[in-house]
């Protein structure tokens, strides 16, 4: 089974696929990028790796109820 790449860029620079970064304060951002843009369902964690929330991205804007832990 292949491992899958994560924070891939094409050959424009656009971001692509599984993405990992940092966000405020050291919390760790997971989600996919398509064509540079955040798509589908994102989760943001604390430093240690606990869950601090989850919501949805269409089109890089955030979309519906976002789930707070």
């Amino acid at each position: 089974m292949a491992e899958q790449l994560h924070n891939q860029t094409d050959s424009q620079g656009r971001k692509q696929g599984p993405w990992e970064e940092e966000g405020d304060a050291g919390t760790i951002w997971k989600g996919h990028y398509v064509d540079g843009l955040r798509e589908g369902l994102w989760k943001e964690y604390y430093d240690d790796g606990t869950p601090m929330g989850e919501g949805n991205y269409l089109n890089d804007k955030r979309q519906g109820l976002w789930k707070d832990y």
